[in-house]
Order: C-alpha cells, then sequence, then structure tokens
C-alpha cells in the first residue's frame, strides 16, 4: 500500500490552498516543578482537537465523507495509513491503484479523486500529486508545522 501513496516534497513557493481557512486552536500548558529548591517552569502548547492524525471535521465534510465510493475510501485510507510526518503533499499513483483495488477501467481512479476533491479531502497540484486538506488529516505536530494558524485560546498552570 505504501507503494500507492508517496510524499511528495518540493522546494517551491507554493502555499496548500487548504491553508487559506485553516485555524489550530491550542492551550498554553505551564507546568511548575521544584526542584533543589528551584522552581522550574516547562511550557508547551496542546492544541485544543484531540487527534494523531484524522481532525474532527464538521457534519457537512463528515457526510460526505461517509457517502464517497470504495475506489475513493481506498485512497483515503491510503493516504492516513501512509502519512509521515508533516505531509502536505502526496503522490497517488494511478497503476499502483488499480491493481491494488483489482480494477481494469482508468476512469475508477478519476471517479474516485474527483470524489475526494469534492469532499475537500484532497486538490490537485500537478498531475498525479495532491495537496492534502490539513484541517482534517495531519501527522505531527500543526502548531509547530503552521505558527500563523495557531491562536492561543486559554493557559493552564499547574504545579508538580
Amino acid at each position: 500500500m505504501d507503494e500507492i501513496i508517496e510524499k511528495y516534497e518540493e522546494k517551491d513557493s507554493t502555499v496548500n490552498p487548504f491553508l487559506f481557512s485553516m485555524r489550530i486552536e491550542y492551550i498554553e500548558n505551564c507546568r511548575v516543578q521544584i526542584v533543589e529548591s528551584k522552581k522550574l517552569a516547562t511550557t508547551y502548547n496542546r492544541e485544543v482537537m484531540k487527534s494523531t492524525k484524522v481532525y474532527h471535521i464538521d457534519k457537512d465534510i463528515q457526510n460526505r465523507i461517509l457517502g464517497l465510493s470504495s475506489g475513493a475510501k481506498s485512497i483515503l485510507m491510503m493516504i492516513i495509513f501512509s502519512m509521515s510526518k508533516n505531509t502536505e503533499r502526496v503522490r497517488i499513483h494511478k497503476k499502483r491503484f488499480l491493481e491494488y483495488v483489482k480494477a481494469k477501467s482508468p476512469q475508477t481512479f478519476y471517479n474516485a479523486i474527483n470524489e475526494l476533491e469534492k469532499a475537500n479531502v484532497i486538490c490537485h497540484y500537478k498531475p498525479g500529486i495532491y495537496w492534502i486538506n490539513v484541517q482534517i488529516i495531519f501527522s505531527g505536530d500543526r502548531i509547530k508545522r503552521f505558527p500563523d494558524k495557531a491562536i492561543k485560546v486559554g493557559e493552564n498552570t499547574y504545579d508538580v
């Protein structure tokens, strides 16, 4: 399955179109410890949405994803299972996908891709390469990867 979906990296100035409306809410946490009569504070940010790869999405997108064809769901699951850290773009191999799902018509692939684009899960970047909607699917720390999209919505301080 890893051969069908690959992380795609390229040094360019193109911006993931899904980032324009992205907002990452986080809470600043401060842990205070006393070590050898000295107070040590450790601060870290925690994203409000709790998830490792698939983020909570609104009902409209949920319904669109649940209504996807089996081909589109297969590509979506392959993207999720094969994502490496900080992936924003993936290369999707049409021939390997068709072999995997045992389909003969390339139209199966194109229909699946079109469905994922309509559901705002991916969008076209270059032939065979697609942006991933990182508001829905992401592996890594979104606060560190997209600091300009992070909005502090609270803070906690606690003693250990």
